[in-house]
């Protein structure tokens, strides 16, 4: 696996690591296993390097603030169409 890593691209070896990790979690849930959630977190970020994204634990960071509750402002004050401010005030 070592020599793998080193001579393929980061999309292969992503690729492939991916594919096992989705065949380690069928696996579990075929066979009524428990998964290492621990591990697993951390070999999803290491595919997520290896693909140039963003991993999940600084994507879930952002999760937090998605999630906060938030008022919306009085629309009337606003300079946008009535129309348009009763639409919004629906949501």
């Amino acid at each position: 696996m070592r020599a793998f890593w080193e001579q393929e691209s980061d999309e292969l070896v992503g690729s492939v690591l991916s594919e096992l990790l989705d065949n380690y979690e069928a696996t579990c849930d075929l066979k009524g296993g428990e998964r290492d959630t621990v591990l697993l977190g951390k070999s999803r970020e290491i595919v997520a390097k290896l693909f140039g994204r963003p991993s999940e634990t600084n994507s879930s960071a952002g999760d937090g603030f998605l999630n906060e509750g938030f008022e919306i402002p009085d629309l009337q004050k606003l300079p946008v169409d009535l129309a348009v401010a009763e639409i919004i005030g629906e949501v």
